[in-house]
């Protein structure tokens, strides 16, 4: 029993290691900063693809990063099917995102009744949506720094919406701080964790 208890709990820090390593949060800042720039020289359709160009993105790099340093691990049934299902959700979550940008391209570029409509209730929903996503993938994976980027979110829409800010303003708040946080995350994760020796195989 002790032994499966050690078992679970290094499972358990492996799993959660591999989630230190900040690039998700660099991504996720710089798609944040490149919508706000599509906001500000008003080419918001542009800044729709942001998000996916993280989801896509983030696969590989972690792959190059990630596994030279902490190896292969293999999960037990249960941490696999959950590795699976989590997957699944932020391919939906990314999905989300994207609909999110397109909608936004359609409400800040045309004078239509609903298009008025939405511009009237300020960013207040679209906050919502991203701290709920943020808060949703901490969750996923185990990541306590997801409920703060969720604050964080709230009280830069709040502030903005108090404010009377443009919507550039907080997304680049927000877009800056997650890449900065991911950038100091990535630089310790590196330092912490150098590449694993490349183990030669002999034909004699």
């Amino acid at each position: 029993m002790k032994q499966e208890n050690g078992l679970e709990k290094l499972e358990r820090e492996a799993f959660v290691a591999a989630y230190q390593d900040g690039i998700l949060d660099f991504l996720v800042g710089l798609s944040l900063v490149g919508m706000s720039l599509c906001l500000i020289y008003d080419i918001p359709s542009f800044g729709a693809i942001m998000p996916v160009m993280a989801i896509i993105l983030h696969p590989g790099l972690k792959k190059a990063v990630v596994t030279p340093r902490l190896g292969y691990v293999k999960y037990s049934a249960f941490r696999e099917h959950r590795l699976q299902q989590n997957k699944w959700l932020m391919m939906i979550v990314g999905v989300w995102l994207f609909i999110l940008g397109v909608g936004m391209s359609f409400a800040y570029s045309g004078y239509s009744a609903w298009q008025r409509w939405i511009r009237e209730l300020g960013a207040i929903p679209i906050g919502l949506v991203l701290a709920t996503a943020a808060a949703a993938l901490g969750i996923l994976y185990g990541v306590k720094r997801g409920s703060g980027y969720a604050l964080l979110i709230v009280a830069a829409f709040l502030s903005g919406h108090l404010l009377d800010w443009h919507l550039s303003i907080q997304l680049m708040t927000i877009g800056l701080v997650l890449s900065l946080n991911g950038l100091v995350l990535f630089v310790r994760f590196v330092r912490r964790y150098p590449r694993l020796p490349e183990v030669k195989t002999s034909d004699h």
